[in-house]
């Protein structure tokens, strides 16, 4: 890739392959965590390849112990940056909720009356208009993939943002 930054992308983008792959083995709960923290590294990647390129201090920003650390406050930024719309805001944000779901509220499967009507609520597979007997795990599963591919394609047309004009730049006020 010849953008400086997205060297990991192409390796992601395989990853994508595998973990549809991985999905078929995991239990309920396996599936909800583990597509949100690939959802999660995307966007981390996504705000990596959108802030300036400085990497110490994009990590005094992204990462354990930081500031933007959770995937709620990737979410929130990516939005608020618009890197997102407001489409995919809200399946993120019901994916992270889902997730909160099984790594919290302890529900075993997709199937649960609290966890079906969730997952019929995805506005980026309505367009592929499911039919009824999907399942609320095969419309987490799409949703999560169809976003990630989503991601990593916006990710590949991003530059980083330029920095600011110095102060020796912008000139110095004299005052009398």
């Amino acid at each position: 890739m010849a953008k400086k930054g997205l060297q990991t992308l192409p390796h992601l983008t395989d990853d994508v392959a595998r973990l549809v792959e991985d999905f078929s083995r995991e239990t309920d709960r396996g599936v909800a965590l583990l597509g949100a923290a690939f959802l999660d590294d995307a966007l981390d990647l996504m705000l990596r390849a959108a802030l300036v390129d400085d990497a110490d201090a994009v990590n005094r920003l992204i990462g354990p112990g930081r500031p933007l650390e959770t995937f709620g406050a990737r979410t929130h930024l990516a939005y608020c940056m618009g890197l997102i719309g407001p489409d995919l805001y809200a399946d993120i944000n019901l994916i992270r909720e889902i997730r909160n779901d099984f790594a919290h509220r302890q529900p075993t499967q997709f199937d649960q009356a609290e966890l079906r009507p969730k997952c019929r609520r995805f506005q980026c597979i309505a367009a592929l208009e499911p039919g009824e007997d999907c399942t609320p795990r095969e419309l987490y599963i799409a949703s999560v993939v169809l976003i990630v591919n989503h991601l990593l394609i916006s990710t590949a047309s991003l530059s980083h943002a330029q920095p600011g004009k110095s102060f020796a730049e912008n000139g110095v006020l004299r005052l009398r």
